[in-house]
C-alpha cells in the first residue's frame, strides 16, 4: 500500500497518522487492481485500519464505488463505504 498527501501528522508513540489534501485527492493504491481516492484519511496502527469521514471513490476492475466515509481493515482485507453509496458496474 502506498499513501501520498500534501500534509500529514504522525503520532510517534502510537504510529497513527492523518494525511490531508486540499488540491488533489489522496490516492491509495490497495494493490494493482484497486485505487481509493479521498481528501483526508487516518491510519490507526493498533487495529491496522484506514478511516475517513470525507467523500471517497474506489476504482477497480469493472467497477467504481462512490460515497461518504470509509473504514478499511487490512487484517480482514475489507473496505466499507459508510454513507450515500453509489456503485457503477461495467461489463
Amino acid at each position: 500500500m502506498t499513501l501520498q498527501g500534501e500534509k500529514g501528522v504522525l503520532d510517534t508513540a502510537s504510529k497513527d497518522f492523518q494525511i490531508t489534501n486540499q488540491k488533489d485527492p489522496i490516492q491509495v493504491l490497495m494493490n494493482r487492481d484497486y485505487h481509493l481516492y479521498t481528501s483526508t484519511l487516518d491510519w490507526i496502527n493498533k487495529t491496522r485500519q484506514i478511516r475517513s469521514d470525507a467523500p471517497v471513490r474506489i476504482q477497480g476492475p469493472n467497477l467504481e464505488i462512490e460515497g461518504t466515509g470509509l473504514l478499511a481493515s487490512l487484517a480482514l482485507q475489507e473496505i466499507q463505504v459508510l454513507h450515500d453509496v453509489v456503485a457503477h458496474f461495467n461489463h
